[in-house]
């Protein structure tokens, strides 16, 4: 069955929820590349062997995945309005299976509006247990 994610921008809309919207716009989106492949009874990390890439129709480039890679893109232009060329979306994968971890850097620090539970905060980080 193939399958592709429609190409989608990574400018927030009108339709976002509130908490998104103390975000803010996403300035640039950092993502990973994550790969598992399921052999016998182990799970070991694999490539992408066909399919799987990244494309930015407007900017006319993509990005194949590879194990352990990374792509980094701002969103917005220096002035903040939009930029179109980070118009994205992904190939579909024809052989294999493709994870990604995506890192948005977004305009509004979100410190003291979601600070960690009071509970959290308490806790100290045993270094012995590192």
């Amino acid at each position: 069955m193939l399958e592709m994610f429609i190409a989608h921008a990574s400018k927030e809309l009108e339709d976002i929820d509130e908490t998104d919207k103390l975000s803010g716009d996403r300035i640039a989106t950092f993502m990973f590349y994550i790969f598992f492949s399921i052999s016998s009874s182990t799970e070991q990390l694999s490539d992408v062997s066909l399919g799987g890439s990244t494309v930015f129709p407007y900017a006319k480039a993509g990005v194949s995945p590879r194990m352990g890679s990374a792509a980094f893109w701002y969103n917005m232009r220096e002035d903040g309005s939009y930029d179109v060329r980070t118009l994205h979306g992904a190939c579909s994968v024809l052989h294999g299976t493709k994870h990604v971890a995506n890192l948005w850097i977004r305009t509004n620090g979100q410190m003291f509006r979601r600070p960690c539970p009071a509970t959290q905060r308490r806790r100290t980080l045993d270094s012995t247990k590192l």
